[in-house]
C-alpha cells in the first residue's frame, strides 16, 4: 500500500509541476505579444517621426 501511495503521490507532483510550466510558458506568450505590440507602435511612430523630418536615419535604426 505505501508503494501505491508513494506512486500516486509522485505522479500528482509530477502533474502540478506540469501546470505550473503550462502557466509559466501561457504568462511568457503574453507578455511576448505585449511586447511585439508596443515595438511596432514605438517603430510605427520613430519611423512617423523620421519620414516628417524629425529623426535621423539613426533614430530610426535603433
Amino acid at each position: 500500500m505505501a508503494t501505491y501511495k508513494a506512486g500516486v503521490l509522485d505522479a500528482v507532483a509530477d502533474v502540478e509541476t506540469a501546470l505550473v510550466r503550462i502557466d509559466s510558458s501561457r504568462r511568457r506568450i503574453g507578455d511576448a505579444r505585449i511586447a511585439a505590440r508596443n515595438y511596432r507602435a514605438y517603430f510605427k511612430a520613430v519611423d512617423s517621426n523620421w519620414r516628417a523630418g524629425g529623426a535621423s536615419l539613426l533614430d530610426r535604426e535603433d
